[in-house]
């Protein structure tokens, strides 16, 4: 059917039957109006393929399950071999387009359009890798036949979601808005329990406490004065203070040694909502046993298969199947990390469709802990927590209606960077990077013009709260220029970095902790942020 709307609008195409002819009826029916349209059924030849044009994969579609026979793997092989780009149709062939998982050999996409509903494993697992850029088109389903089938895909809306979190009335104090211990931080990890309790307080959590090895004391309270700390050796150290809390966090930077043991133990013997994390999670994995009502449990897919006893490829292969185990074997809340990261509960899952690579990096799960155990610590149920929590750590994205709600962001967003960080801005020109751009300066305490560098390429406002380098790579000539300029010295953990057009500096920007991106959006913007680092992951804490 594609290839003959393609020839009726005069493109020149060439169709391939893979496998002999058509086995359903449907299959059947579109293959004989392909021939009405006057179009040559070849059969498939992997020398008979071209290295030009687009070659649009309408192999296997939605039915597969399993890996694909042979003249399918051979097929999809030889389009993945010719590097032109590729058009799935509803979901790359040798993907499970309920699972996203690819038992065997699978196209990799360029583009993947989706009819009617999106397909959840576009999302998650090997489907989401393979999927590239995915589109949907609903052929004109009513709107009606949505809402009797309900959701194809229940996918997290942090929006929706804000409904949750406690209201703060004017008079209110710390002590309403609950108490988060946090347990790690063996000998050598402790930046892991810093991150952690620094999360927990830029979430909301009236107050914080960390109870880790007593080397991490100082390097905290200097990092996050307002976080309270106590060393603990020993169990009989920690137990007296699990009278306090309203959650606990347990996990990171906890390590397997006996230290982490021990305080294990002693938290498991109370009732309190727990997030388990990290090396908790490996030591739970031995002594596998129900937690307490309203916990959560945070696995990669590494720690969900020692959590199963299984293999990390078995978690992969259903992801959905796989949480829902957890969340019963566990009496927990999961939330299973990883490309298309799913929440789930012993009935019911659901999937968030946001993050991006550079979040592959050490400290991020951290982070992700403290959050939702702020947000345990402040009264939200697990699966509530978790829902909200999951969606503000990957990414955010508003829309803001004229420049002055820009400028008003701008200088919200300010409020949450420290010194070091540093932001990527894109979007079309006009899309009003350079409006952001003097909301985040105003925000850092600069009163006068802010204009982009367009022709000197940086701007520095050094007598601010906090300095700022202020680029605009518009008119760059060649990347190398900014190793000339000494590019990297100003990414020296100082002053905030903007940075508008990065793209224009590709390889030879180091990654960013903040990437926004702005669109034109009606008579206002829609602007996207997507966190690259703990230090970003922590800033969009504190913007959700």
């Amino acid at each position: 059917m594609f290839a003959a709307l393609a020839r009726g609008r005069g493109i020149p195409v060439r169709l391939f039957l893979v496998g002999g002819e058509p086995r359903s009826e449907d299959a059947r029916a579109a293959a004989e109006k392909a021939r009405s349209a006057g179009l040559a059924l070849e059969t498939f030849e992997a020398a008979a393929l071209e290295t030009r044009g687009v070659v649009v994969d309408a192999m296997l579609g939605t039915g597969i399950s399993g890996a694909p026979r042979a003249a399918f793997a051979e097929a999809i092989d030889a389009v993945n071999a010719l590097g032109v780009p590729v058009l799935a149709l509803d979901v790359p062939s040798g993907v499970n387009s309920d699972t996203g998982h690819a038992e065997g050999p699978a196209i990799r996409a360029t583009w993947t359009i989706s009819f009617i509903t999106a397909k959840a494993g576009l999302f998650t697992g090997d489907g989401a890798v393979l999927a590239g850029e995915r589109t949907l088109n609903d052929l004109a389903v009513p709107l009606e036949a949505y809402a009797a089938a309900g959701p194809a895909i229940p996918v997290l809306d942090r929006e929706s979601l804000l409904f949750a979190m406690p209201s703060r009335a004017a008079g209110a104090h710390k002590g309403d808005f609950g108490r988060c211990l946090l347990v790690g931080g063996d000998d050598g990890m402790g930046g892991a329990i810093i991150l952690a309790a620094e999360a927990a307080l830029r979430t909301g959590v009236g107050l914080a406490r960390a109870a880790t090895r007593a080397a991490h004391i100082p390097p905290l309270l200097a990092r996050r004065p307002e976080c309270m700390a106590t060393a603990v050796d020993h169990r009989n150290h920690l137990l007296p203070l699990l009278d306090w809390p309203s959650a606990v966090v347990i996990g990171p930077g906890l390590g397997q040694a006996p230290w982490g043991e021990q305080m294990l133990h002693g938290v498991l013997a109370s009732d309190l909502p727990l997030l388990v994390d990290a090396d908790a999670l490996n030591l739970l994995a031995g002594d596998a046993r129900p937690l307490p009502d309203g916990s959560i449990i945070t696995p990669h897919p590494g720690e969900a298969a020692r959590l199963l006893g299984c293999r990390s490829a078995d978690i992969q292969a259903d992801r959905f199947a796989a949480a829902t185990s957890l969340a019963q074997r566990f009496n927990a809340v999961v939330v299973l990390k990883g490309q298309g990261t799913i929440v789930a509960k012993a009935d019911q899952s659901m999937l968030c469709a946001a993050g991006n690579p550079g979040m592959a990096s050490g400290g991020m799960g951290d982070v992700l802990s403290g959050i939702l155990g702020s947000l345990l610590a402040q009264g939200l149920s697990a699966w509530d927590a978790a829902c909200l929590g999951v969606p503000a750590v990957t990414g955010l994205s508003l829309y803001l209606d004229g420049e002055e709600a820009m400028v008003a962001f701008g200088q919200r967003l300010a409020a949450a960077l420290d010194a070091g960080a540093s932001l990527y801005l894109s979007g079309e020109l006009g899309a009003g990077k350079t409006t952001l751009s003097r909301g985040i300066a105003r925000g850092l305490g600069h009163e006068g013009a802010v204009k982009s560098p367009t022709y000197t390429l940086v701007e520095p406002y050094q007598d601010l709260r906090i300095p700022l380098y202020h680029f605009d790579l518009y008119r760059l000539g060649d990347p190398e220029e900014l190793e000339y300029m000494g590019l990297r010295e100003y990414f020296d953990g100082s002053a905030v970095v903007l940075v508008e057009w990065p793209e224009r500096g590709a390889g030879f920007l180091p990654d960013p902790d903040l990437r926004i991106t702005i669109a034109l959006e009606g008579a206002g913007r829609r602007v996207d942020l997507q966190a690259g680092s703990p230090r970003g992951e922590a800033c969009l804490a504190t913007m959700a």
